[in-house]
């Protein structure tokens, strides 16, 4: 399982910030005698020396989304060490890219204190180590964190999926599985995670993974998830792109199943 397209356009936009600040620190990327007339994309610039300074908040704004994206995927994508070192890695690459702006700036101060005392060289490999070490140190730290903030979270949702659970086996629905066509069929869901009426190779076992309603094919293969909407009585396609059905789907409810 993949982590959702938002994880992916957010840490996308992170990485753009870092490239657009390191190269801001190191190559000396300015907007050269930009005014209110003027534009970077669709913003307007009234002082062009504050670059750097929203580079950062840009880059720092987009760690914090990550994060709370990373806290909200699948236990599945959380668990796997590509998807873990992923993120650390873009994690770090974020958190060095704001240091590295914090010791351009302060280096020519501490430049000369240590030449004073002929230590700049020592200096400077100790500088770079130590901001190592911390970004380091925080990338695990967001991690960890952030993983335990989405793991109590889901816990809260066990009770809620336990109950949209008994609502699916109660009750009797209705498929849109063709939105743009109008087709629609009767759909029961059996408390074994089969698929009673309606079933087919593509609407075959169903699931309830993190609160979602996940449907799977004859092969085992997730076909479609949705989430549940409790005032609409309803569940409605994530249009994740790891699913293979039509996009926009949605589940009504239509009656108790009574015996």
């Amino acid at each position: 399982m993949h982590p959702t397209d938002s994880y992916y356009k957010t840490k996308r936009n992170l990485l753009i910030f870092v490239g657009a600040l390191l190269l801001a620190v190191f190559a000396g990327l300015k907007l050269e005698g930009a005014s209110v007339n003027d534009s970077l994309l669709p913003i307007k610039i009234d002082h062009p020396e504050w670059l750097r300074v929203i580079l950062t908040v840009g880059v720092a704004f987009n760690v914090y989304q990550l994060s709370l994206l990373w806290a909200a995927q699948d236990s599945r994508v959380q668990e796997n060490r590509f998807h873990r070192i992923d993120f650390l890695g873009a994690v770090f690459i974020a958190v060095a890219s704001i240091f590295s702006l914090g010791a351009v700036e302060m280096w020519p101060l501490v430049r000369r204190t240590a030449d004073s005392h002929g230590w700049t060289w020592l200096l400077s490999v100790f500088t770079s180590s130590l901001l190592t070490v911390i970004a380091v140190f925080f990338s695990q730290g967001t991690l960890h964190l952030a993983t335990a903030v989405g793991r109590k979270i889901k816990g809260r949702s066990r009770d809620r999926e336990n109950t949209q659970r008994d609502v699916l086996v109660r009750s009797n629905w209705l498929l849109h599985y063709d939105p743009r066509g109008r087709k629609a069929k009767a759909i029961t869901f059996n408390s074994d995670g089969t698929v009673g009426d309606g079933q087919n190779q593509n609407e075959h076992n169903w699931r309830m993974t993190d609160g979602l309603l996940e449907i799977l094919n004859d092969k085992g293969a997730v076909f479609s998830r949705f989430r549940y909407d409790e005032e609409k009585e309803r569940f409605t396609h994530t249009n994740d792109e790891d699913t293979s059905s039509l996009r926009n789907q949605t589940i009504e409810y239509v009656s108790p199943i009574t015996d």
